[in-house]
This record gives C-alpha cells, structure tokens and sequence, in this order.
C-alpha cells in the first residue's frame, strides 16, 4: 500500500513532479512481472496471474504442460502428445464459456438515471400536484374524468413515465454513450473476461474531449484492493501496463514530450531487435515493436478550504476552496475550515525514463455537498473472491478438462490396440492330402470364405469315443478386443464431459441437448434451474454495468459543463431520432443515481411473455401490431400497459361489434315484422273490399230486383230511363256506404 503524506500540491509539482515519479515507480510493476519467470509448481503453488494465463491459454486450446502435471504423473505426460510432443486438447470447456456469453445476451439489462437532489424532487411534486388539481377542476366543473387522469393513474405516471428535464438529458447522455462508445459490444468483451479470469476492468477516461470507455486486460492489472473490497474504483491504488504502438504514443502525449523523446520512442520500436533493450530485466517493447506505457493510480491527501461566506443577499453560503485561497472578510467571508480529503492522483511512464499527465485524475470533487470517497478511473470487480483467491467458471472446469484428456488419451490407446476377433484353428487340420497347404487354405477363406478341413488327417489326436473330432476342437474364436473397457472409458468421458458444465450450471439442456421424447416443461425447468445457478454470475456483471454508467455519467457532467452540446441527438436501435436541447448548468448541478432492473426476474418475465404472445396471436386474441409492441418495449411495465391497453381496445371492438351485431338483428326483426304487417293489411284491405263490393252488389240487386229490367221503363215521367236513373242511386248508396264506414273506423 502507498503510504500516504500530507503534501500541499505545490510540493508535489516541486522537482519535476518527483512525487508522482517516486509513485509510479514504486508501483510499476505487476506481481507477475516481479516474481520474473520461475513458479514453484513442484509445491503446488500458482500465481494468480500465472492462473489466468492458464485460463485464457485453455479457453484457446492450448495447455501448460507444467500445470497439467499436477493432475497426470510426469512419465505418463508423453502418452497424451501429438505431433512435435504438443499436448492434445479435447476442448470441452470452451462451448460452455459461449453459453454463458449467449445467455448474457437475451437478458435484457435496463436502466434508468434518476435526479435524487432536492430540485429535482421538488419537480416530481409540483408535476404531481399539479395532474391531481386539473383532476379535482374536472369533477367539479363537469363531474367526468379520463379514466387516465385519476390518482392511482396519475401516480403510476409520476413514478413510471414523468422525467424531470435533468433525468432526461441524463438518460439521452447515456443513449449517446452506449451507441457512441459501443458499450453492449464492450461489456460483452469484459463478461468474456470475467469468465476466464474472474476480473471485469473498464476504463473511464477523458479523451478527446469526450467520456470514453475502455476494456482493460486483467493480465496487466495489479490492484491494492484494500480490506473486504472487491470493486476496482474503491481500491487503493491500481496499476495498468499497456503496450501502444510509436505513433498512437506520440499523438496521445504530443503536448508533454519532446522531440528528442519522440526519437527515443520510434528507436525502440525499430523490430523485435529492440526487445533486448531491456528494464530492470523486463523489455521495453513487444515482439510487435509496441512501446511499453505503465498508468497508475493511487488515493492521496489533498488540503482543501470550507469557506462560509456572505452572498450578495447577506445569505451565509458555503464553498469549497483550494489551499492557496486567503481569507478576505472585506468581500464577505466569514471563515475558512481546512481539511484533508482524498484525491486521486495519477501518472504516465512510456518506456523507462519518460513520464507525462502527472498529476490529480481529472474531473473530481463536483460540488461540496458530494464530497463521497471519489472513485478511480478503472471501474470493475472481482467475482468471487470471498475470503480467498478469486476462481472464474472456467478455472471451476480445469480439472474436468484434464482428467477428460487423461480418459480420452487412455481411450486412443485402448482404440489403437484394438485387433478384432481372430480365428484359431488346429494346424493339424489342413488337408495336406489335398495339396492345400497354409497359402492355399489362406486364399479359400478370404476369397470363397470356405475353411477347408480335414479331421482324419494323420496325426489328429483327442478323437472321442465314435473315432470323431469335435469342429470345436478344431477351430475357435479369439476376441482380441478391449470393447468392455473402451464402452467403460466412453461412459466415464461422457459423464465428465456433463460434469464440467454442471460446474458452473450449464446443463445440457442450455446447449440444445436434450432426450427426444423428453417433455418441453422438463427441458425449460431445467433452463431456470441453470439461470437460477448463474444468476449471482449475472447479478455482479449487471452491478459492474451499472457502475461504469454511473462513472460515464459523472464524467460527463464535469466535461460536457466545459464544453457544452447545443443538443443532444442519437438514433436508437429501431432507428428513431431522438433531439433534446441541452442546459449544462442544469445538468452539473443534479445529483445522480442509476437504478438497473432485476435482469432475472425481467428474463423469466420475458420468456413468459414471449410464449403467451405466441399462444395469443395463434388463438388471435391480440392484434400483431400490439404483440410487436409488448416485445420491443423497453420494460415489463411497459410491455405490461401495452398489453392491457390492447385487452382494452379487443374488448371494446368486441363490445362494440356485439352492439352492431344486436342493432342489425333488431333491424332484421323489425323488417320481418314490418312485412309480416303489410301482408296483414293486405289481406284486411282485400277482405274488406270484398265486403264492400258483396254489399253493393245486394244494394243493387235489390233495387233492379225491385224496378224491373225494362231500360226504356220511365215511370216518373222525367224523360229518363228508369235504368240511368237504378244505376246513379246505386252508385250513390255504395258512395254513402262507403263514407259511412270509413267515417266509422
């Protein structure tokens, strides 16, 4: 550990910045580069870094003789060579690396950054209060509400959907970050690393004016974790060795370095020749001519100043000043408190002389009230580690791997010696009084597979009691194979082979292995039993994930307040623009914090959902459009209210197709009934016409019944027929009759 003094920063400036050279001198180098090549494998003793280098070597397919041998005795190391004495790998370790990397990706990991300073809240409620009074306005003027503005409703949105202009621009930061810098890809390549090696490192450094992410290979890391740590950015120094090629050196430290340091850097890097220029044992450059640059970070001391003073309303204010700052009361301070507080510092070594960016990690202490132990630059952790050396999935499967070579070499071995069954046969037999001796015989079995025998040849013993030989004296079978042991041998290689996925808890029902006729609900109970085993895997990766947001995030507001966007824009995945103006002032001055979902809980929910999305498109009890929605949605709440908005809407257009269904019934009814009543009146109108013509008809029977049928008859002696003057009387009294009736109705 660093020991720690009380340097005013003037001091450690002094001398050339002799301070931060003696620290990074003093830290330089990693644990396996100090203990130079020799490990005491004859003790059983592996370094950690030694350990990993094993890992990664494994997961490629290469083995370490010397770490072999502690599983296979050193005479029997041989037997498992190949060609040039190489070491054979059966590979059964490196599918199960990938499996966990596929089921990384479909868990869905979501996140969101929340203001939690008092502005923000003060916001949220405003907004609340707000959406509740324009609900109580509405009841009261017109006593109808949406069902979408009541209280529970209106709480649901504050607490789900209602973003303060801080957590917006917060999030579109962090949009921007994860397409920009390409952190899915990244976080994939640092699970990958902690699967090997138990250690997940992410940079989060300034570079080009920009936050910038980078993964950081474990195997130039060393770190002092301090007492019960197992995050990165708490530690208490941490050192990282890189390898950069001549011209990404001089553009990256152009401002700090000379020419002549410039020549320096190119002369080392002129071949694998300049390797032998060496460092305290170590060389300068890689095979590849890339230059060797150690960083490194360490907690220190720095003085800083509580000033109270006055504002200009004569409001006692507090602030942060720096070591040099005089008290001047005539501008209204009041006093000043000093303090030691943490500060992180670091530096830069190119080969082995040169050092640049010495000095405090840039963009700490934001503001007084989050003074919090500031974190380093390297973001990540170490999977457990829990009061003991650290071991990763894939250093869990070694000795599977191992004894799988051992059982799969002795299986070669059994194979090779494999020579079938053989005959065996009383040489006594040939008939030699034929002329077929042995060559003869020979070419009869294998080409006209006839054994030709003769059991009275002279010479045969052993006959029985009849004078016969038996043929199974004669000829017999030999097996001259090891089948039962190869079947033992391929039964143990396949139960290792299990094994060593159950190690870390992929069954094989995660790799697509399953019995034909095994039932779906046994294979998919399996698939949770595995993810329910890999969760802590997942949960710790998910933390990790979490923490470099939050460090992308706290950097950006420092970095993006001097050098503000006008706005913020980035496309999503389904290519949408998103556009936000942004305020850096208000942005610098929210306080943070990032909540992740439970990745577990969100992947069962997600599997659920995607079966009963399939079982309802099927049955068509959901539209398509909305099933797309509830599968691209970015939570389960949301995939949760588009479900229901959709159940809503099926139920209205159902509703209401059942109203238009009932109307058009009625209408068919009232038609059928409508028709039925005009034939009624048809029938009634006939009928009374009927009548009414049968009455008119007696009428005028009657009256030329009673006139007689002479037409030229004119008994009244008004110079008209009698006839003319019937037919106008009848024609009055149906007219009358007629009248009569309808008047009466």
């Amino acid at each position: 550990m660093d020991y720690v003094e009380k340097i005013s920063q003037s001091a450690k400036y002094a001398k050339q910045k002799q301070y931060y050279r003696e620290r990074i001198d003093m830290g330089e180098f990693l644990p396996s580069e100090r203990s130079a090549t020799t490990f005491r494998f004859e003790d059983k003793f592996i370094d950690s870094y030694k350990e990993m280098e094993i890992c990664y070597d494994l997961y490629n397919n290469k083995i370490h003789p010397d770490h072999f041998a502690q599983y296979c005795p050193a005479d029997r190391i041989k037997a498992f060579a190949g060609i040039d004495d190489q070491l054979i790998n059966r590979d059964i370790v490196s599918s199960r690396i990938n499996s966990i990397l596929g089921v990384e990706s479909s868990r869905p990991f979501k996140y969101q950054a929340m203001a939690v300073n008092p502005e923000a809240t003060t916001i949220r409620e405003e907004k609340e209060n707000e959406l509740l009074q324009n609900y109580i306005t509405e009841m009261i003027y017109s006593g109808k509400v949406d069902k979408e503005n009541t209280p529970p409703q209106i709480r649901k949105y504050i607490g789900r959907k209602f973003q303060v202009p801080q957590e917006m621009m917060a999030n579109h930061v962090l949009q921007i970050g994860q397409h920009r810098q390409n952190l899915n890809t990244k976080f994939k390549k640092g699970l990958k690393h902690m699967a090997l090696s138990s250690r997940q490192i992410y940079l989060v450094y300034p570079e080009n004016g920009e936050p910038c992410v980078k993964v950081v290979n474990p195997m130039r890391v060393w770190a002092d974790m301090g007492v019960d740590n197992d995050q990165y950015h708490l530690a208490n120094s941490i050192t990282a060795v890189y390898y950069m090629s001549p011209t990404e050196v001089t553009h990256w430290a152009k401002d700090e370095i000379t020419s002549s340091q410039i020549d320096r850097i190119f002369e080392l890097s002129k071949g694998p020749g300049a390797s032998e220029t060496s460092y305290n044992g170590l060389a300068l450059t890689d095979t590849n001519g890339h230059v060797r640059v150690v960083h490194r970070v360490w907690r220190g001391l720095r003085k800083v100043g509580y000033l109270k003073y006055y504002d200009e309303q004569g409001v006692v204010q507090q602030d942060i000043v720096s070591e040099n700052y005089k008290l001047n009361k005539e501008q209204g301070d009041i006093k000043i408190t000093w303090q030691w507080v943490e500060e992180v510092h670091e530096g830069w070594k190119i080969a082995d002389d040169i050092y640049v960016k010495c000095g405090p990690v840039p963009y700490q202490h934001v503001i007084a009230e989050d003074m919090q132990r500031p974190w380093l630059p390297y973001v990540g952790g170490i999977y457990d580690s829990l009061n003991s050396d650290p071991v990763s999935p894939m250093g869990r499967m070694i000795p599977y791997q191992y004894f799988y070579n051992i059982v799969q070499g002795t299986l070669d071995r059994l194979i090779a010696r494999d020579r079938g069954k053989k005959l065996g046969m009383n040489m006594s037999t040939l008939p030699h009084s034929l002329g077929i001796d042995l060559k003869k015989f020979l070419n009869h079995m294998d080409e006209d597979d006839l054994i030709l025998l003769n059991p009275h040849e002279e010479g045969m013993k052993n006959r029985g009691a009849d004078g016969r030989i038996s043929i199974a004296d004669l000829v017999t079978s030999v097996d001259l194979s090891p089948s039962s042991q190869i079947e033992n041998y391929q039964q143990l290689a396949e139960l290792t082979y299990q094994r060593a996925g159950l190690a870390i808890g992929i069954t094989p029902q995660m790799e697509g292995m399953f019995k034909e006729r095994e039932a779906a609900a046994n294979v998919q109970n399996s698939i949770n039993l595995s993810s329910s085993k890999l969760d802590p895997f997942f949960q710790f990766h998910d933390q990790i994930r979490r923490d470099v947001l939050m460090a992308y995030l706290k950097l950006a507001q420092l970095m993006y307040y001097e050098n503000p966007p006008k706005y913020l824009t980035y496309s999503s995945d389904d290519m949408t623009t998103a556009l936000l103006k942004f305020d850096p002032e208000m942005f610098l001055a929210a306080n943070y914090t990032i909540y992740i979902n439970n990745s577990s809980k969100t992947h069962d929910a997600q599997a659920y959902l995607d079966r009963y999305l399939q079982a309802a498109m099927q049955s068509q009890t959901i539209q398509p459009d909305a099933a797309l929605a509830a599968m691209r949605s970015e939570s389960f709440h949301e995939a949760e209210e588009i479900l229901r908005e959709s159940a809503e809407e099926t139920a209205a257009n159902a509703a209401a197709a059942e109203k238009a269904k009932q109307e058009a019934r009625m209408l068919e009814l009232k038609a059928q009934a409508d028709e039925k009543q005009r034939d009624r009146d048809h029938e009634i109108d006939a009928i009374s016409l009927k009548a009414k013509e049968d009455r008119i008809t007696r009428v005028a029977t009657q009256i030329i019944l009673a006139q007689g049928f002479n037409e030229e008859k004119d008994a009244n002696n008004n110079n008209k027929a009698d006839v003319e003057e019937f037919g106008q009387k009848i024609i009055d009294e149906a007219r009358k009759m007629v009248e009569q009736e309808e008047s009466a109705e």
